[in-house]
């Protein structure tokens, strides 16, 4: 027995340090009116600050260039950045987009999306309000309490009811130009079968991914409409295609989250990008939805259903860079921190709003060639032609700032899942973070999430981001240690030494990371061949442990990874696509896994993780409270035991990732849970004694079945 397990945590719980929240805390007296956008910055009044001025971008750039009494160099440096804007292409009407895509064999694609009338194009046009116009949702009081679902919304649920899906203009819904710019019109077939020798994007999958016979069944289904909403770029079994799922699919599916015992759900980007980024991180308009998915009625409407029913919505947010907005002059190869930025060669895509239409919005260094340069990875393009936000800029900030708070003011959201924050510049966290926070403060927001992904697996370079303003980050650190003990593939004591190591690093802040067993860039919890009573297992370890639970969409149904692989996602062997299948009945990319409608509220697995979400809410301990270890094997799979305490509360949590039973005895708090205290099992009303240890405090003797949870409390 390893009684002395609970000391050697007190020890280093003890010496965990304070997270230091060293960042501006003074809230000005009128927060909404971003100062720096309260008039339209100056160097965007000719060219930018009107749709219209972009109809005549020569007069507009003549107008910018300085008088010839001015310095030289001024002169050239204004004659130059003329010409970039002059390069801009000219938008369509008010209530269309064109997005340029960028083939692989050196080709483009035109699709031309319909936006609703007043969809904004500028700041101007997008104004944020000095005073609270209606009534907003209050945040919770404590993220800790919540319980998130990831969707991937092209992948989870699709409605056919009026109004969802794509608007495209079909005169010019697709058109391709060719190297040398003779434009030739095609039908969605010949553009269909085009893509096929040329794929937007190309990257490594499985073969398995596409069945025989598919190119024939999707021609049809083009041809006959029978796709619903996902236009020229769907092929429903190509994994890195879009799909049709929708905003629409996901507001008759609310009843369903809530009925898991999810409580805030997490929504993958839905800002217009590229049409072939069904995933949303290439975004192109900033201040619409993409049409593909819906409108941005559908999105409101979408985060007042959840509100009703008692759900939050956080919507993923693209931070730190912008979808394929322009090419350089002289190709993309990084060039460096050192002497001018590269010159944009031709705006491809105009991006929105207007004013970051500008070369100095854009860090304009090239492409990232080396990830673990620091120096690239705040400065560096995403490859092929994400272009890189320049947030060390002022400017730039202010524009992100408005856009984002403008964002809340519309649409009620209850906090921003911030993507790859380490790309982005130092400092600006704190300045996004605090300014953003304060204007929804205003609105009544007064705890607005902000959450940040990080995919490091390095704990200490995730807690510099909570120290600058993050509320909460994806605990990626410790679900790379925990991943091969909840498969048993190692001893349970791995389990035990992750999370105090976690508690060392972040101390009190460790129930603020969030917990995840799988997420749209990780293999899926269950692999091939995989016994269900892991994944039992692994629900308990996530929904009980401390930390905020994250479950991501279809993990709920068992949903299966096709490999056996536990170590870290590959190039030769990715999650993705295989990690975002559909889970909406006539979907087409499935296995057996998640063949047919998965939204089951019978399943197993479903009525599983709802039980213990009910266990989550009904105990604040388990919520709230700190963690004790309490056994663990260091041999191989077993018993992993720990204690969460809060307040006068303690629970007390056994799991087994043994294949067969497992009994141990180990202490409980002696004060909180002495001798002869009777405690319950929640989930099966097992009751067992709580014993006198002979050399001083509290013990129990619990038994466990294979793949088996128990949760005990104090007798009623």
């Amino acid at each position: 027995m390893n009684f002395a397990r609970g000391a050697r945590a007190a020890v280093l719980l003890l010496a965990a340090p304070a997270l230091s929240r060293a960042i501006e805390s003074s809230k000005p007296a009128e927060t909404p009116a971003i100062p720096a956008l309260a008039a339209p910055l100056p160097a965007l009044e000719a060219p930018l600050a009107e749709v219209s001025a972009l109809e005549a971008p020569a007069a507009a750039a003549a107008q910018a260039v300085p008088a010839a009494t001015a310095e030289p160099e001024a002169r050239s440096a204004q004659a130059q950045e003329a010409r970039q804007v002059s390069a801009l292409p000219r938008p369509l009407a008010k209530t269309a987009y064109r997005a340029i895509s960028l083939l692989s064999d050196g080709s483009r694609r035109t699709t031309e999306l319909e936006l609703p009338e007043g969809t904004p194009e500028s700041l101007a046009q997008a104004p944020l309000s000095q005073t609270p116009a209606r009534a907003y949702t209050a945040s919770p009081s404590d993220w800790r309490d919540e319980i998130f679902y990831s969707i991937v919304v092209d992948r989870f649920a699709r409605s056919v009811s009026a109004g969802a899906g794509v608007r495209h203009r079909r005169r010019t819904l697709a058109t391709v130009w060719s190297r040398g710019g003779r434009r030739r019109p095609r039908t969605q077939l010949s553009l269909l079968r085009k893509r096929a020798r040329a794929q937007v994007r190309p990257r490594p999958r499985r073969e398995s991914a596409r069945r025989p016979g598919a190119q024939a069944g999707l021609s049809a289904a083009l041809q006959s409409g029978a796709i619903g909403g996902a236009g020229a770029w769907s092929d429903p079994e190509d994994g890195n295609s879009r799909h049709g799922g929708n905003l629409r699919g996901i507001i008759e599916k609310l009843d369903y989250i809530k009925n898991s015992g999810a409580s805030t759900l997490l929504v993958s980007p839905v800002t217009l990008t590229v049409p072939e980024a069904y995933h949303g991180y290439a975004p192109l308009h900033f201040l619409a939805v993409d049409p593909h998915l819906g409108t941005m009625a559908d999105f409101k409407e979408l985060v007042a259903e959840a509100h009703k029913r008692g759900l939050r919505v956080v919507l993923d947010w693209v931070i730190n860079h912008a979808g394929p907005v322009f090419e350089y002059k002289d190709g993309s190869r990084w060039s460096g921190l050192e002497g001018p930025a590269k010159e944009i060669g031709e705006w491809t895509n105009l991006p929105r709003p207007l004013e970051l239409a500008r070369p100095e919005n854009f860090t304009r260094r090239g492409e990232i060639a080396d990830w673990q340069d620091s120096g690239q990875a705040t400065h560096g393009d995403f490859p092929p032609n994400y272009r890189h936000l320049a947030t060390d800029t002022p400017p730039t900030q202010d524009i992100l700032v408005h856009i984002a708070s403008w964002w809340i003011q519309e649409t009620d959201i209850d906090g921003f899942r911030l993507d790859a924050v380490r790309h982005v510049a130092p400092g600006f966290l704190a300045v996004f973070t605090r300014r953003v926070k304060d204007f929804a403060a205003n609105l009544g927001k007064s705890n607005f999430l902000m959450l940040g992904e990080n995919s490091t697996g390095v704990d200490g370079e995730i807690e510099p981001f909570l120290e600058q303003g993050l509320d909460a980050a994806y605990n990626y650190p410790g679900y790379r240690r925990d991943n091969h003990a909840l498969h048993a593939a190692a001893p349970t004591r791995q389990l035990e030494d992750s999370v105090l190591k976690t508690q060392f690093t972040f101390g009190r802040a460790t129930g603020r990371l969030l917990r995840f067993i799988d997420n749209h860039d990780v293999y899926r919890f269950l692999r091939d061949g995989e016994a269900t009573g892991r994944l039992l297992t692994g629900l308990a370890f996530l929904l009980l442990s401390i930390g905020t639970p994250l479950l991501y969409y279809g993990t709920e149904q068992g949903f299966r990874q096709a490999s056996r692989r536990l170590d870290a996602e590959d190039s030769s062997e990715p999650a993705d696509p295989r990690n975002r299948e559909d889970m909406f009945a006539d979907g087409r990319f499935k296995s057996e896994s998640s063949a047919g409608d998965k939204f089951d509220p019978q399943s197993p697995i479903y009525r599983w993780t709802a039980r213990l979400a009910a266990l989550r809410r009904r105990f604040p301990a388990l919520a709230r409270g700190q963690q004790w270890p309490r056994w663990s094997d260091p041999n191989g799979p077993g018993l992993y035991a720990f204690s969460r305490i809060h307040g006068k509360e303690e629970i007390l949590v056994v799991t087994n990732t043994a294949d067969e039973p497992r009994s141990a005895t180990m202490f409980v708090d002696g004060a909180l849970t002495p001798a002869g205290t009777p405690l319950v099992d929640q989930l099966d009303g097992l009751r067992v004694v709580v014993q006198a240890h002979e050399g001083g405090g509290s013990v129990v003797t619990v038994a466990v079945p294979p793949h088996g949870v128990r949760v005990f409390a104090r007798e009623p």
